[in-house]
């Protein structure tokens, strides 16, 4: 019961912060282009995590590479069609939500 709890509040909370810090380090010319990359960072985290280890089973991206080192970068695409099937509902769930809503 925790698990959920403490990975929304890492979601919401921490990686946004993450990533507002780690830009600032960074040289832009432009206000736009630092902006950019933030909108980059967090679609990349946010494609990462709820799309591909969702698809994958795989709990962290430290698994994922793992197993990526072991069993080699094919082996991703026969994890994400064996439980492609089985996590087709909540993308639909989530599609009609997401449709009915906006």
């Amino acid at each position: 019961m925790l698990a959920p709890l403490v990975l929304a509040a890492y979601n919401s909370g921490i990686i946004p912060t993450l990533v507002l810090q780690q830009t600032e380090f960074i040289f832009f010319e432009l206000e736009s282009q630092k902006v950019l990359s933030r909108l980059y960072k967090f679609f990349f985290f946010m494609i990462l995590s709820t799309v591909f280890l969702q698809l994958t089973k795989i709990d962290d991206i430290n698994h994922l590479i793992q197993f990526m080192v072991e069993e080699g970068a094919w082996s991703i695409a026969r994890l994400i069609d064996n439980n492609l099937i089985m996590e087709s509902g909540f993308y639909i769930r989530y599609l009609m939500t997401a449709a009915f809503i906006t």
